[in-house]
């Protein structure tokens, strides 16, 4: 179903338990976007917004594999509309996905990379797009006629994309500040890139369940829409703990920060070194790391790196 030329679709016939799956999926995916848009709208987190997105393209592909379901093979051959359309949401759900998911991935770890970074993750963005405007165009009335090797390169570029996610999730979890948040991030990545290759299969005829065409595709679908919605609620259900650039009434309350450590906090936002902080409150490099320890325990956290990540995080 997902990025794929759909084969098995013109040799299986709607069955009932299929359309119900499919529907909830398309409901479960509508359903954390919208989650996911409410929170963003709420307390205006970054990963919130680009989980947003990540899901508004997962909701695209859902409603996509709905209707090339619910079309009969005849009624799919003979008009534009499922066809074409259902290519069209599924070559949005590409770019969508491909945009937001490093995005996200950066918001949640507090990552501030340069510009270049940027301007990498848009090129491959504008590859997936373009790449999916060509399948769109070439199998916009039939599916057969879809071009192979642009959707073998789109196939591959995305894989690559969410498993360069997942190798860095594994490798810079220590910059995590929430060891949750670390394992909810783990189950969303760790299911597109465990799911995605049967998917694939699959879409290629290589095996399928007669009752349920595409359910790679659907449990893909379904368990990201689960893990986005238990993202969203354990992370992102708050008030953000940056404001205007200094800690939050929400970030002092929370962890019961004294003013002497909002101080310190301040100071490590700003990205000051020990002997800055110390400079500036007229207190020894000593007290400075005593404070930055108590915060540590209060926040949950480990170290300095991790306490301004949890910072920055919510900082833009």
């Amino acid at each position: 179903m997902v990025l794929t030329g759909m084969a098995c679709y013109r040799e299986s016939p709607m069955t009932a338990p299929a359309l119900y799956v499919s529907l909830l999926v398309l409901i479960a995916s509508v359903a954390a976007t919208t989650l996911c848009f409410a929170y963003y709208g709420a307390f205006k987190h970054r990963s919130a917004f680009w989980l947003s997105l990540c899901m508004a393209g997962v909701s695209l592909f859902a409603l996509a594999g709905l209707v090339f379901q619910l079309s009969t093979p005849t009624t799919a051959m003979a008009t534009v509309g499922p066809i074409g359309l259902s290519l069209t949401w599924q070559a949005l759900g590409s770019a969508l996905v491909a945009l937001a998911l490093p995005r996200f991935l950066l918001s949640a770890f507090g990552a501030l990379p340069p510009r270049s970074v940027y301007r990498g993750l848009d090129a491959i963005a504008a590859l997936v797009l373009v790449l999916s405007v060509v399948r769109v165009v070439s199998g916009w009335s039939d599916l057969s006629r879809a071009s192979a090797l642009p959707n073998t390169i789109l196939r591959i570029t995305l894989y690559a994309l969410i498993s360069a996610a997942l190798a860095s999730t594994l490798v810079f979890q220590s910059r995590l500040p929430d060891r949750n948040l670390f394992r909810t991030i783990l189950a969303q990545i760790g299911t597109l890139v465990l799911l995605f290759p049967f998917v694939v299969l699959e879409d290629l005829g290589l095996f399928k369940i007669p009752l349920f065409p595409y359910l790679s595709g659907q449990i893909l679908l379904g368990a990201t829409s689960a893990y986005a919605a238990l993202h969203a609620r354990k992370s992102l259900k708050r008030p953000k703990y940056v404001v205007d650039d200094a800690p939050s009434p929400y970030f002092v309350g929370r962890f019961g920060i004294s003013e002497r450590e909002l101080e310190v906090v301040s100071g490590v936002l700003e990205g000051l070194g020990n002997g800055e902080i110390a400079e500036r409150l007229f207190i020894s490099p000593r007290t400075v790391e005593k404070h930055l320890y108590n915060i540590y325990q209060k926040a949950g956290i480990k170290n300095r790196l991790q306490l301004y990540n949890l910072l920055r995080s919510d900082a833009r």
